[in-house]
């Protein structure tokens, strides 16, 4: 006769069949002192495991550390780090191609400009990846974003010191460094440092705008650098400040009405800036008829304009090729750096343009992802600003060179020879990679 099968029992049942019993009494005690041992035992069990794991196979411990440095690696936005090594080497070509017949023509060396083009592009890199690995929310220290603004004012007075800034051309914007043979531009050095200001300004003080007397409070310092550059005289590089602050203030969340107020006043200054100057009405006037040919010779006020769109038009669809431009044989003023755009279009044409404004579209579409993806409201606004930066220099230049707008002197980003201009935006651009690092880094998560 097959005895039945005992069913197995878990002990919390079998803890309450034994409640009432003497048994039962002890082995509940017992139960719950093994339960609670469990957990606390568990991390010294892994720990231990995971020790032996190290020492018996040290190929594979290491393998995720390496995963881990790649996948930090791939955190850098290499989009954007593409298009600026592409733009500042093919940059190096142009400068080359546009200023080589007007150095030898002055009995120079070819290459004078373009070598001191690529070792300022090769400092600017350098700062870029340094820049690049450093913590962005180190600019947003208040003391160090005083101090630039202070060497920034410094620099723009300096510069109008006989002796000290250079006098090319009717202005004085330029303060040369003899024992390098190199000059800086303080003005250039000053739009960079506005983003770092109004961006810390508006992270810390968002409510600030919020009042007419705050909002303006926020103006103090880009209208004191606006009117130091405007008295060099350089109405570009102050009116390309004064848009940058616009463009930050509107990401800031200025109201409105403020910032409605703040256009109808730049206006007039603009109107009364222009009336006041004779070259500057020269100019609006040249810009609205460049072909005006009463002396028979074209070389008026309109000169440069008439030859820029002599380039852009000569180039026609596939241009005239690499180096073959006509108008930089001393026909083209500046045509390495202000209008470098002009000497382009004719060496590439139309294709080549639309391939290098996409370049730039690129360039201007990953700085906005990395703003609308930045850990915080300071990197947010810093790197909409630093963006910008970019994007109104690329419009104003083009815009000049295609005669859109009144001839004013602004180099073409990473493109154009200038070495102030290339120096501190590749260092900027490496701010922005952190920025977008970071950014990634947070998404990934």
């Amino acid at each position: 006769m097959s005895q039945p099968q005992r069913s197995r029992r878990s002990p919390v049942e079998h803890l309450a069949d034994n409640r009432g019993s003497l048994g039962g009494a002890v082995a509940a005690p017992r139960e719950r002192a093994k339960a609670a041992e469990v957990p606390a035992r568990l991390p010294a069990l892994e720990e231990r495991l995971k020790r032996r794991a190290e020492q018996a196979q040290p190929g594979e411990a290491a393998a995720p550390k390496k995963a881990a440095k790649t996948k930090a690696a791939q955190r850098i936005d290499l989009v954007m780090l593409t298009v600026l090594f592409g733009l500042v080497v093919f940059g190096l070509v142009m400068v080359y191609s546009a200023s080589y017949y007007t150095l030898q023509a002055n009995g120079k060396s070819p290459y004078e400009t373009v070598l001191k083009q690529a070792f300022i592009a090769a400092m600017g890199m350098l700062a870029m990846f340094v820049l690049m690995k450093m913590d962005y929310h180190t600019w947003h220290n208040p003391r160090l974003v005083a101090i630039g603004i202070a060497v920034s004012l410094l620099l723009l007075v300096l510069v109008r010191i006989p002796g000290i800034g250079m006098f090319v051309n009717g202005s004085r914007r330029w303060i040369n460094i003899p024992v390098i043979n190199i000059s800086i531009q303080p003005g250039e050095i000053a739009k960079v440092l506005i983003v770092f200001y109004l961006a810390k300004t508006l992270a810390d003080n968002k409510s600030q705008l919020a009042t007419l007397k705050g909002f303006a409070r926020t103006l103090v310092v880009p209208v004191a650098m606006f009117g130091l550059i405007i008295i060099q005289p350089n109405l570009s590089t102050a009116g390309a400040l004064i848009i940058l602050s616009l463009c930050l203030l509107v990401a800031g969340g200025a109201k409105g009405k403020h910032l409605a107020l703040l256009l109808v006043v730049a206006m007039i200054a603009a109107v009364l800036l222009t009336v006041f100057e004779e070259y500057r009405a020269k100019r609006l006037v040249s810009f609205l008829d460049p072909f005006n040919n009463e002396d028979g010779r074209l070389q008026g006020d309109g000169y440069q304009l008439y030859q820029s769109l002599l380039a852009i038009g000569s180039g026609g669809l596939f241009g005239t090729g690499p180096g073959m431009s006509r108008q930089k044989a001393l026909y083209l003023p500046y045509g390495d750096s202000d209008f470098i755009f002009s000497v382009f279009a004719e060496e590439y044409g139309l294709a080549g343009c639309l391939m290098l404004l996409a370049a730039y579209g690129l360039l201007i579409r990953q700085g906005i992802i990395t703003a609308m993806r930045a850990p915080d409201r300071f990197g947010s606004l810093l790197a909409a600003g630093l963006t910008m930066l970019i994007a109104v220099q690329v419009v104003i230049n083009v815009a000049v060179a295609t005669g859109s707008m009144p001839t004013t002197g602004l180099p073409l980003p990473f493109f154009s020879a200038g070495g102030t201009n290339l120096l501190v935006y590749l260092a900027a651009m490496g701010v922005l990679l952190n920025i977008s690092k970071q950014g990634n880094k947070q998404l990934k998560r």
